[in-house]
């Protein structure tokens, strides 16, 4: 009859296990669409930057033949899309490396509670821990 129990119990185990390896790979597939997301956003910004960079440059290059006129244009707009883009990276990173930690870890919490806290209920319970020379830690 004990055995039964035994049995019972790491049959338990085993099934909450392979639930919870469902549920974080789960959260592992969030992680990295988030991640695939943040990555796009990131192309935008860089583009942005480049674009910025790429406007003062040629406003530069062309000034001599405009007389000046070209870097008083392209000052503002260079100016715009460089701050621009960098505030969309900078954005995205902080994202990127916060949010996913903080619901990864929310997740784990929420997991631990709802199974394992339930199966060492049960565990004490169904089992005489004793009987088979195991000493609760």
């Amino acid at each position: 009859m004990a055995d039964d129990s035994f049995l019972a119990t790491l049959n338990e185990f085993i099934q909450i296990t392979k639930e919870i390896i469902k549920k974080l790979n789960e959260e592992l597939d969030w992680i990295n669409d988030h991640h695939t997301r943040c990555n796009a956003a990131k192309t935008v910004g860089t583009t942005s930057t480049v674009v910025g960079a790429t406007v003062l440059g040629g406003a530069l290059v062309l000034a001599p033949f405009t007389g000046g006129a070209s870097i008083v244009a392209a000052t503002g707009y260079g100016a715009l899309a460089c701050t621009a883009g960098a505030a969309i990276n900078i954005t995205t990173d902080l994202t990127d490396m916060v949010h996913p930690i903080m619901i990864f870890h929310e997740h784990i919490e929420r997991i631990h509670r709802e199974n394992y806290l339930e199966f060492s209920r049960n565990l004490s319970v169904n089992m005489d821990m004793n009987k088979y020379g195991v000493q609760r830690l």
